[in-house]
Parts: C-alpha cells; sequence; structure tokens
C-alpha cells in the first residue's frame, strides 16, 4: 500500500509554543495582513531559508513558514493593495503535540470539519474564522496551525482567507489492495497470505480485511470457508491479532476472488457491487 499525503495548502513548518501564547490572532506580535518582513526580521532575525514568497523558522525546536504578499502574483487585485512583504498566512507545526482543549477552553467557537479526502482516516479541522485560526489534529492532537486574516481585517485581502479549510485541507492518495487472485492451490495462496501479514504487520495503522466474492462455480458458503481458512492462516502463522484481519464476503460477482486489502483502521473498506448472473440462453434443438 502506498499512502502519500498532499497537502493542497502551501506546505509549511511548525513552532512550538505555549497554548496560551497560540490562541490569539496574532503569533508572537506578527499580525497576518498588518505585519510585513521587516516586523519578522526584527522579531526573529533574518531566516536561512526566505525568497519572494515565503520564509522558515525554526522556534523553540520547532517550525513556522511564512507567507508574503509579494509573492502572491496569482491575487493581483487583494496583493497589490497591501504594502510590499505583507505577512499573509502564518503556518505553523508544533514539535510538542497537545489536544485541541490545550489550545481553547471553548471549543464551540469552531467549526468543525474533515478536512480529508477520502474521509474518516482519523483527522478533524477547528476553523474559528473570528479570530483567524484553523488548527489541524491527528489523532485528536494538533499537528498545524494556520493563522490568517481576523474577521474584523479580513477586507485588506479577503480572496487569500475565503476557504480557511484549504489551509489545511488533505488528500489521501493509496492503493488499499495489496494482491487479488482466484482459484489458487493452496501452497501459492499461502505465499500471498505471508506477503500481504507482512505488509500488515508493517503498517500499525492499518488493518486488513480479506474480502471475498462468490463467482462461477464458488457459491457464498464456499466462498466464506475460503476466507475464513485465509484469516486463520495469518492469524496462526503470521500472529496477527483478531482485530487486525477481518472477513468480508462480498456480493457475487462473475467470477470468484479474493483480495487481501489494507485500510486505516477507522475507514470503510470498498466492497463491490452485486454482479447479476448472465443469462443462460438454451441451446436449440436439433
Amino acid at each position: 500500500m502506498r499512502l502519500r499525503l498532499l497537502l493542497l495548502s502551501v506546505v509549511v513548518g511548525s513552532v512550538a509554543l505555549l497554548p496560551t501564547a497560540i490562541y490569539a490572532k496574532s503569533w508572537r506580535g506578527i499580525t497576518p495582513l498588518r505585519s510585513t518582513r521587516a516586523d519578522l526580521t526584527k522579531a526573529f532575525g533574518k531566516s536561512p531559508d526566505e525568497n519572494k514568497i515565503r520564509a522558515n523558522y525554526d522556534v523553540d525546536g520547532d517550525h513556522v513558514y511564512v507567507v508574503f504578499s509579494s509573492g502572491l502574483d496569482y491575487y493581483p487585485e487583494c496583493a497589490s493593495s497591501l504594502p510590499f512583504d505583507t505577512v499573509v498566512l502564518i503556518q505553523v507545526r508544533p514539535e510538542r503535540r497537545a489536544p485541541i482543549s490545550s489550545y481553547s477552553a471553548d471549543e464551540t467557537k469552531f467549526e468543525i470539519i474533515d478536512p480529508s479526502s477520502p474521509p474518516n482516516l482519523g483527522y478533524k479541522g477547528y476553523i474559528d474564522a473570528k479570530e483567524g485560526v484553523v488548527y489541524l489534529t491527528s489523532d485528536d492532537l494538533v499537528e498545524q496551525i494556520d493563522y490568517f486574516a481576523s474577521a474584523e481585517d479580513n477586507y485588506l485581502c479577503p480572496r487569500y482567507s475565503e476557504d480557511p479549510a484549504s489551509f489545511i485541507r488533505l488528500h489521501v492518495d493509496f492503493f488499499p489492495t495489496v494482491d487479488e487472485y482466484g482459484i489458487v492451490r493452496f501452497n501459492e495462496e499461502r505465499a500471498r497470505l505471508d506477503n500481504f501479514g507482512i505488509q500488515l504487520t508493517n503498517a500499525t495503522k492499518s488493518k486488513g480485511y480479506i474480502i471475498v466474492y462468490p463467482g462461477g462455480n464458488i457459491t457464498k458458503k464456499a466462498a466464506e470457508a475460503r476466507g475464513k481458512r485465509a484469516c486463520e492462516y495469518l492469524i496462526s502463522r503470521i500472529k496477527l491479532s483478531k482485530e487486525r484481519v477481518e472477513l468480508i464476503v462480498g456480493p457475487r460477482q462473475e467470477r470468484f476472488s479474493v483480495h487481501l486489502d489494507m485500510y486505516p483502521k477507522n475507514m470503510k473498506p470498498y466492497v463491490r457491487e452485486e454482479i447479476p448472473s448472465p443469462t443462460v440462453i438454451p441451446k436449440k434443438k436439433k
């Protein structure tokens, strides 16, 4: 399985701060749409990694990424109205992850979204458009904080932060099927199951699914029996716990098949729809 996370916003760094200091429309005195690169340099010195568009900093062992208006050529009507090198976005990834409750005592002020595609992968986004801050959490721990214009300053460049969710939106591209086969000898199936078991053992945050589809001469009962045999092999041979492997008997297809799939633990696996049996046309009598 390949798992690739692609941030649809600008890829960022992080800064570790006390939770009480993070939750504010300014980050350490730097305010989106009000502060400039000069203000940032005065507070933290010249960035060791900067260009026209952005600057990276490491602060207290964490990393912060700042975006400037000078590089926003795709927002000319917005950026051109701002002072040169105005800070438009500050993105932070804390080294010491903490729950969202550590940053705000009032979680009711947030709009809560699922920022991942496909959904239900354990990520949550907490958006406060009034203050101009959005949090990305994974397994309920904050991984990223984005500071953008507060509601009262948004008029200065409304296009840039019109969709705060875009700063934390994630696209997960992966191939859940590790292997797929039909009617094979058990010796060959064991080799395939060994490979699947090794991959599943290494993918600690994934769950394995053996999805069998009856078809051809293989009935639903026979398909289920083959699936159970495969599950039992993984548990006894590879020493996987029963919670790591699940058998699903899918609807009938044209041909019998076994799918060895891996999905994130909290993601529902894909199961094919039933394919009606083809109509059998009787031969004409001579």
